[in-house]
This record gives C-alpha cells, structure tokens and sequence, in this order.
C-alpha cells in the first residue's frame, strides 16, 4: 500500500456485520469529485502503509473526518488513539486556563496601580497644593474618591482566588523590599 486516499474504503467488513447504507457527503478522496450515487461497499476511513506501517484502517468503525481537517490532526494510531490533534487540544486547554489566570492576575494589578494614582492624587492636593503642575485632575475630590470606590468594586468582583494570589504576591514584594533591599539602600535614597 502506498501513500494516503484521504477518505478511502476500508478492507471488507467481516460477513457477521453489516455494511453502512450509505457514505458521509464527504467520503471521496482528495481532488476527486463526490461519487454519483454509488454507495461504497465499507466505512470510509484512512488507508495507506504510512506511520508505524499498519495503515490507519479500522473496519466499519473508522471515521473520516470533514474535508476541512488537515489530515495530520485526525490521524490516529494503529490503537485509535488521537495523535497531534488530541496533543493541540490538551495544551489549549491548559494554556487556555493560565492564560485566563494570567489575565485576572494582570487586571488586579492594573486595578491597584490606578487605586494608587487616585490615592496619590489625593495625597499631593493635600501636602502640596500650590505645586506647578503640567496636569490638573478637575474636580480631583471627587474624581478621585470615585476612582478608587470603581477599582475597589471591579478588584472584588474578581474570582476570590485571583485576590489571594494577587495580596500573596504582593506580600512577597513586600517581605522582599523590607528585609533586603530597604536595608542596603544608600542615605540619599531611602
């Protein structure tokens, strides 16, 4: 046997089972147009001598899948277990969860810094009043206060696991900063 007939028919189906009635629209092997109204005598499924050298034949209970499959994702094993196209789909899904967590996380954060610009706003009209500024927040005493009541309602709407993780790094920053940068700063620093 040699190379693939991406939907070709199986070898005959055993005499105690029943042949299909009729084959899926898009049983007909690669650049060839759809049969008429013949019906094939088995299962569409793969056939050739390729990986492994026991072809991709599984009787009548092989499969093809769509035209628009590659075919290197529904190629299966001599044991039908999925190959690439399962191994796509499993590191999805994983990388599909961290990358939701790594989002939550980076809102938290993003939602803690303007906290921080809302408080220091504050903080700044208050001890330095008169101080040149090239940017003036209109209506900073409520502008603010309203910032940091929005940010602290979207930070608890977070899922709660995405806030312990977010004050758990954060309290590692912190032992971090207090017990060994802070104290090997120089006199003009700290």
């Amino acid at each position: 046997t040699g190379g693939f007939a991406f939907g070709a028919p199986a070898a005959p189906a055993p005499a105690s089972a029943p042949a299909p009635a009729a084959a899926p629209p898009f049983a007909f092997s690669a650049g060839a147009s759809p049969p008429a109204a013949a019906a094939p005598t088995a299962a569409p499924t793969f056939s050739g001598g390729g990986f492994g050298g026991g072809g991709f034949g599984g009787g009548a209970a092989a499969v093809t899948p769509p035209p628009s499959v590659p075919f290197t994702f529904g190629a299966t094993a001599t044991s039908a277990a999925p190959h690439l196209g399962a191994r796509v789909a499993d590191c999805e899904a994983v990388l599909g969860g961290v990358r939701d967590a790594i989002a939550a996380l980076a809102n938290a954060g993003t939602l803690a810094a303007f906290t921080a610009v809302c408080v220091c706003v504050l903080v700044m009209r208050r001890r330095e009043p008169d101080k040149a500024r090239t940017f003036r927040t209109p209506f900073a005493s409520v502008v603010a206060p309203l910032g940091i009541l929005g940010c602290a309602y979207l930070f608890f709407s977070l899922p709660t696991r995405t806030e312990l993780y977010f004050l758990g790094w954060n309290a590692f920053g912190l032992l971090i900063y207090f017990f060994y940068a802070r104290p090997r700063m120089t006199g003009a620093e700290a």
